[in-house]
């Protein structure tokens, strides 16, 4: 449910941060100088050619590596990006965390270095090194200076095959993640985000932290880890982005580098776990905390998947809704209400499942006029639709977006290992802004009486319960409980 790279981070938000509506001519001139998009102009409509990627190529090695080449010589500077299935939707409900804290031992001791050794040998040529696992994947990457990329690669290559997987350096971490989930309960918005992740997925994945919980990581074992590299980390299941700027015979390099990069003999990885199906219906749950200053509070239901054929559409929609500066959600709750500060909504896809989502927070004594005024909204906003108007301002704000995903080699190729990770068409990039441009206002409002359900919205409520009983008793609440993992 809460999207993260990296231990302690929340949901990613798709938040637009334009004020007004531009309009969409200029939006148009900025994308021509910006992309080089190709327009042709009929009347008052623009349509949008096929994006132009920056060049980039594709080879499978021996062992099943893919190999994605994007050459880059404005800056004097490399980068690999290396994304393997292997993440927390692979993993069973004793195992929750396991697959983050095995990424994070990566960078840590190795057959040739200590973990401060290797620090300083990452120091020492001035090379950024990261690894984190996420939902649907794990990512090992690191960047430096051109004239020492052959340090950088014979680097990389040793932390990903020679990792030592010590024990100190993991119950180092261990602690360092329990750490992390007493500071993660202090935080009123992420537990709230927590309990409508449970709400929604319940025991699935999806539900919680992709780090875990305190007590499958307080069980777990170095051991464990040693077998999510060995079932996880293979070169066929894997995908591997070289940017920046080399040349042709250093590519010789790499292939000889991870050509080394050999499978084990082990069981077949299970299938990732379907998110449970069938008809939700709404409700709403209340966690007490005393002593709270405000109320967070969550409204929610399951979607579909980022692959699915409509996920682009249901984005443009939100975007009116609650995904926008100027969205309806923030003009009524905020600006004219002066319910809360922030409201947002947004639709997030992952490899087997999704959801939709509506976050903000408000006074104790302000509860259950937002709570009744955020479904009115969305109710109609499902009944009636939107506007063309709305329709030309949610496409601009889309298509003026996306240049700046990837706009850089790291950025395009991370785009690409996503669009693998989740299984998207091979052209979702170049064809962006196209569709985006192409929807009309039918289809639009069809996908919205489809996918978004004011029926099945459920409602999270963080609370100090004794500030706002009276309110919750009005809206058909009387018990409560509070959060646990």
């Amino acid at each position: 449910m809460i999207n993260r790279n990296s231990q302690g981070s929340v949901e990613k938000r798709d938040r637009w941060l334009l004020k007004g509506l531009l309009s969409l001519n200029l939006v148009l001139m900025v994308l021509l100088i910006t992309t080089g998009c190709i327009m042709t102009k009929k009347g008052d409509v623009t349509e949008y050619k096929n994006l132009n990627l920056k060049g980039f190529k594709q080879e499978v090695l021996e062992n099943g590596l893919t190999v994605i080449w994007i050459p880059d010589v404005k800056l004097p500077r490399v980068s690999l990006q290396l994304m393997v299935q292997a993440g927390s939707v692979y993993e069973s409900p004793e195992e929750r965390g396991f697959h983050a804290l095995t990424a994070s031992l990566f960078g840590e001791s190795t057959l040739r270095y200590t973990a401060l050794e290797l620090n300083q040998k990452l120091e020492q040529f001035g090379f950024e090194f990261g690894a984190a696992s996420d939902t649907d994947y794990s990512l090992l990457s690191i960047s430096g200076l051109s004239p020492y990329r052959f340090e950088m690669l014979d680097l990389f290559v040793h932390i990903l095959l020679e990792s030592k997987f010590d024990v100190k350096d993991f119950e180092r971490k261990k602690q360092n993640t329990l750490t992390h989930f007493k500071r993660a309960l202090d935080d009123p918005s992420t537990v709230a985000s927590l309990a409508i992740g449970q709400t929604l997925y319940g025991n699935h994945p999806y539900g919680g932290l992709v780090s875990g919980t305190p007590k499958t990581v307080t069980d777990m074992k170095v051991e464990d880890c040693l077998r999510i590299y060995k079932v996880f980390y293979q070169p066929h299941r894997a995908r591997l982005v070289v940017s920046g700027r080399w040349n042709e015979k250093d590519l010789d390099e790499i292939r000889r580098a991870f050509v080394k990069w050999r499978s084990f003999d082990t069981h077949l990885v299970k299938k990732p776990q379907a998110v449970a199906g069938g008809v939700q219906q709404k409700q709403i749950w209340v966690f007490h905390k005393p002593k709270l200053e405000q109320t967070q509070i969550r409204f929610a239901h399951l979607s579909v998947p980022q692959n699915h054929p409509d996920f682009l559409k249901m984005r443009v929609a939100n975007i009116t809704l609650g995904g926008a500066f100027a969205s309806r959600l923030l003009q009524v709750i905020r600006d004219d209400l002066g319910l809360t500060y922030s409201v947002h909504s947004s639709t997030t896809g992952y490899l087997v499942g999704g959801h939709f989502q509506i976050s903000t927070f408000t006074r104790h004594e302000k509860v259950r006029e937002l709570v009744e005024h955020v479904h009115r909204l969305f109710k109609e906003f499902v009944e009636g639709g939107i506007t063309e108007k709305e329709l030309r301002a949610a496409q601009s704000v889309l298509i003026g977006q996306f240049p700046g995903t990837i706009e850089t080699p790291d950025q395009l190729g991370n785009a690409l290992l996503t669009m693998w990770i989740r299984g998207m068409p091979e052209d979702y990039l170049s064809t962006f802004q196209s569709r985006v441009a192409s929807f009309n206002l039918e289809e639009i409002n069809q996908v919205i009486k489809k996918y978004f359900y004011p029926d099945q919205l459920s409602t999270v409520i963080y609370t100090d319960f004794d500030q706002v009983k009276d309110q919750l008793k009005a809206l058909n609440v009387t018990t409560y409980k509070t959060f646990n993992w």
